[in-house]
Parts: C-alpha cells; structure tokens; sequence
C-alpha cells in the first residue's frame, strides 16, 4: 500500500503576554505562521516480513512533531523504516530506524545570542534506532525493546556565531504487556 498526505495550517502569534512583535519566534515578525508539509509512506508484506516507511519534509510543523518538535518557522525533512518478522504466529522482531534533520540556518535563527561566555544550542538533528521482540497469545501480548537515541545540539555563542555541534546518545530498555479487546 502506498499514501501522500498533505498537511496545511496556521498559528496565530498573537500569543498571551507577548508584547514583542516576535510571537513566533526569534526574527519573526509576521502574526500568522503557515506550517506545511507533505509525506509519502509505503508498506508491504511478503510472506511473514513486512517492511513500512515514510518520508516527509515541511515548514512549522512543529505541532505535528516535526522538525523536533521545535516551534517556528522552521523547515526540514525526515523518514523513518521498519522491518519486522513473524517467527511463528506467537512471536514476532521488529527493527526501526528514523531520522530527522532540521535546516540548520532555520535552527539558528530561532536560538537566541547568549550574554558572557555562554552558548546556546537547540536540536540540529535526532536519530532512533529501535528493536524489539514480542509474544502473543490470544488477546495478550508481551514485548522487549531497545532504543538508542542520538540527539546533536547546534549552538552559538555570545557573538551570535555558530560553535560546534555535541551529540548526546541515549539508550533504554522497555518491557510491555497489553491486552487486546
């Protein structure tokens, strides 16, 4: 199966307490900010495999979880894939990549210049990668996983130029259990 989906929105700026004309963000000015996007997915099945992804780019979408989660108007583009295999019909794996990369000059206009010798970052990109095995049995189903996760920060210092780039690597492991109605 294949889909397109296209996303359009609008946040108004004039937000409660904001008495700059910055409502949405550093360098910003305009009242209304205009999040777009549009993705394109895919799955297939063959046999016991399934493979499924997505791909996507948009502009202030940050409401729908993209670029980071960061607010303003910020564009970038990401994609995530899974694969998972069903062992026997009680026990599956399942394997999951995604990423995603806002425009680095976007990210820097929204982080504000530090005062002294500080530096200010925000999120210049994020990868996961995650694994897991589950079991299940009539409603019931038991699940491991694994995650890694890899943050890059983007920063700049007090003279408003940009520093270089820190990753921070994050992993966890997760039991589930849930029932089907």
């Amino acid at each position: 199966s294949l889909y397109v989906v296209g996303h359009y929105d609008q946040k108004d700026c004039n937000l409660v307490g904001v008495t700059s004309t910055s409502g949405c963000g550093n360098g910003y000015t305009k009242k209304i900010l205009d999040g777009t996007a549009v993705e394109l997915g895919a799955k297939a099945t063959f046999g016991k495999f399934t493979l499924a992804g997505n791909v996507y780019q948009g502009t202030a979408i940050g409401n729908q979880f993209g670029q980071i989660t960061q607010f303003g108007d910020i564009s970038g583009w990401g994609g995530w894939l899974q694969g998972s295999v069903k062992f026997t019909p009680q026990w599956s794996a399942n394997l999951f990549y995604g990423m995603e990369k806002p425009d680095d000059g976007d990210v820097f206009d929204y982080i504000a210049t530090p005062t002294g010798t500080a530096v200010n970052r925000a999120r210049a990109e994020n990868e996961m990668i995650a694994a897991s095995v589950m079991y299940s049995s009539g409603p019931y189903v038991f699940g491991i996983e694994w995650l890694n996760d890899k943050v890059t920060m983007a920063g700049k210092n007090s003279s408003g130029l940009p520093v270089s780039d820190i990753s921070y690597r994050g992993n966890q492991v997760s039991f589930s259990a849930w029932y089907k109605f």
